[in-house]
């Protein structure tokens, strides 16, 4: 009888123990409604201080609030914070709080943030909004981008490449994820060129032919990202590195010949880099070989007289095969590149 009167006043203090915490739930909850309606985040990181400094350290509730306090006043990283604990605490919160990133848009906020910081050239700043997003919505590619972003501008360029690849496989997967809106073309493609070129420069050359890949995967022909793809795999010494040049060229100039009003300037800009591409290829796979100088010269010749006259990279290349071969300026094209380089660089 005893044994069983000790067992019966456990469970009764039990339960009673639950009704405080539930009554303690209840309250915050209630308090957090109330503030949320009247739209208080400084009143709310106040009082929810205050709790978890007594008896509230345990209570979920409280930590939820923080992350909403500190989210409306763009203190995003403190707000993380709470957000980590209120998961320790309990990981069924995770949905309220999924809620509230919803309700309030702080995903677009933080990527809103974060430009706004990255165009005051306050980078450290930028670079902590992006992040705060990736934590948001780690599904999303654009936080990784304005990630990336940040590292390029502050000349950290690993770091840089490593959030373009993650924003790319992001990118790349957001249709199969399904909770997403694609960007415009002109967006992805540019995700996918900056991303590989990026990469390549920072002599992550296998995760660079990745992306590449999966960039012409889904935009055939792009041909910046086809001169990544050329690029890297002469960087490589790989094979396949000439055909993807003169696929290079091919694309190139039909995307020339088919350019619009429009995209012709693109058009143009895009072919003559293409032919400088193979130009500079020419000229230095073979040690300055005679066969490989006067194609090239053919390539950057295009370029220079049919393309555009005004572009560096083929000035430049075009005026130093000539010299390479000790052209003279009695012919009339190479006075013409020599004057335009002078023009140029001199």
């Amino acid at each position: 009888m005893r044994k069983l009167t000790i067992a019966a006043l456990i469970i009764v203090s039990l339960l009673l123990f639950a009704s405080c915490k539930t009554a303690r739930t209840y309250q915050c909850e209630g308090a957090a409604t109330d503030i949320r309606r009247a739209n208080a985040p400084e009143r709310a990181i106040e009082k929810m201080l205050e709790y978890i400094e007594g008896e509230g350290k345990n209570e979920p509730c409280a930590y939820i609030m923080l992350f909403w306090g500190y989210a409306q006043i763009l203190d995003f990283e403190t707000a993380m914070m709470h957000y980590s604990k209120a998961l320790e605490l309990d990981p069924n919160t995770r949905e309220e709080m999924e809620d509230l990133i919803q309700e309030y848009e702080y995903f677009l906020k933080a990527r809103q943030e974060a430009a706004r910081a990255i165009n005051a050239k306050e980078f450290d700043k930028a670079l902590s909004y992006a992040i705060f997003a990736e934590d948001l919505e780690p599904d999303h590619y654009e936080a990784f981008y304005i990630a990336a972003e940040c590292y390029r501008l502050m000349s950290q360029n690993v770091e840089a490449a490593e959030e373009y690849y993650i924003a790319v496989k992001k990118l790349n997967n957001m249709e199969s994820i399904g909770r997403f809106t694609l960007p415009d073309e002109k967006t992805q493609k540019t995700v996918y060129y900056v991303g590989s070129a990026t990469l390549a420069e920072a002599e992550l050359y296998e995760k660079a032919l990745e992306v590449c890949d999966l960039g012409l995967e889904r935009f055939p022909g792009y041909v910046k990202v086809e001169r990544t793809l050329a690029r890297v795999l002469y960087d490589m010494d790989a094979p396949g590195a000439e055909e993807a040049y003169k696929t290079l060229v091919a694309d190139a100039e039909k995307a020339y010949n088919e350019a619009t009003e429009e995209t012709r300037e693109e058009a143009i800009h895009d072919f003559a880099n293409a032919l400088s591409d193979a130009g500079i290829y020419y000229m230095t796979r073979n040690e300055m070989a005679f066969d490989d100088l006067v194609i090239a010269i053919e390539y950057l010749e295009k370029g220079f007289f049919e393309i555009d006259p005004d572009n560096k990279s083929v000035v430049k290349n075009l005026y130093l095969t000539y010299n390479k071969l000790k052209y003279t300026e009695d012919d009339p094209k190479v006075r013409a590149v020599a004057e335009k380089y002078q023009e140029l660089f001199e």
